[in-house]
């Protein structure tokens, strides 16, 4: 078996967090009551892999926690938003307006 080149495992981490993001939005938009212990993993899941978020899953990704009423810990909301200030630029009109709706929802003032 081969091993895999850098390009190959960034790509990888790409698509588990577009897998990630889909969950967290998955959840949100069923009503499913997830367990605290499960959205926990996620979210620690979602830490690992911050570097590999684009602005459209950092803003669905707000969007899911606030839908489902889940206010993060703040050492994780303030890693989260680095992030999203590292990726404002790259942010659609879209994505910033639901990230600002969410941080609003999640009693969060940016």
């Amino acid at each position: 078996m081969g091993t895999t080149s850098l390009d190959e495992e960034q790509q990888l981490s790409r698509f588990h967090v577009q897998d990630l993001a889909n969950r967290f939005q998955a959840f949100a938009k069923s009503g499913y009551n997830i367990e605290k212990e499960t959205l926990t993993e996620l979210m620690d899941e979602a830490m690992t892999f911050l570097n590999f978020f684009s602005a459209q899953d950092l803003s669905m990704s707000l969007r899911a926690l606030a839908t489902m009423g889940h206010n993060p810990e703040s050492e994780w909301l303030e890693a989260f938003l680095e992030k999203v200030k590292q990726e404002l630029t790259t942010f659609s009109a879209k994505d910033l307006a639901v990230s600002l709706w969410s941080l609003a929802r999640l009693g969060h003032t940016p």
